[in-house]
């Protein structure tokens, strides 16, 4: 989308001259709307897939050794591809054309979509284990529930090592002075 709207001059407004007479001629509803979709479906493809490729590659393997090698070269290529976009992308936009810069991403975009089609046959999948609504129905069953829960100042919030205060029901002794040490269990 974003190459149609860098290539087709319906989808763009008209250049503006620095120091011409006259305002600049505004973009019309039909570009404004092109490139807001352009945009919303970039923040839904990169927001619903990017964190997600690592762990569905890793569940491929069954040895850790063998996961932390597929960890390690996602990202290599993950922070090298961000560096080809950020100056060999960016210098063909800027010299060249953006169409051809956004053409050359889309086209690498294509390329990992026909590269998962193709290797879909050979994908492990393993099987559903109940519903993925559940997990959030228990997180708002929890934020409704903890609603008017008091929240300590942050010098008094203690996370996994730190003193006892008096009253806070762990104190079985009387002694608050003894460290609090982890536990496997919640309150």
């Amino acid at each position: 989308m974003f190459t149609l709207t860098a290539s087709l001059n319906v989808l763009r407004p008209a250049a503006c001259q620095p120091g011409a007479d006259g305002p600049c001629e505004q973009a019309s509803t039909g570009q404004i709307a092109a490139l807001y979709a352009a945009v919303f479906m970039l923040c839904l493809s990169a927001g619903g897939a990017r964190f997600n490729h690592a762990t569905l590659g890793a569940s491929q393997f069954d040895a850790t050794a063998d996961r932390d090698v597929l960890f390690n070269w996602y990202f290599i290529f993950f922070y090298a591809s961000s560096v080809i976009g950020s100056t060999v992308i960016v210098y063909v936009q800027d010299n060249v054309s953006w169409g051809l810069g956004y053409a050359i991403s889309g086209a690498a975009s294509l390329a990992g979509l026909v590269m998962l089609l193709v290797g879909t046959p050979y994908y492990r999948r393993p099987g559903a284990r109940g519903s993925p609504f559940t997990g959030l129905a228990r997180v708002a069953v929890a934020a409704v529930r903890k609603w008017k829960v008091n929240v300590p100042t942050s010098g008094e919030l203690k996370f996994y090592h730190g003193q006892r205060r008096r009253g806070d029901g762990d104190d079985k002794a009387g002694n608050s002075d003894t460290d609090l040490a982890p536990s496997d269990s919640f309150r």
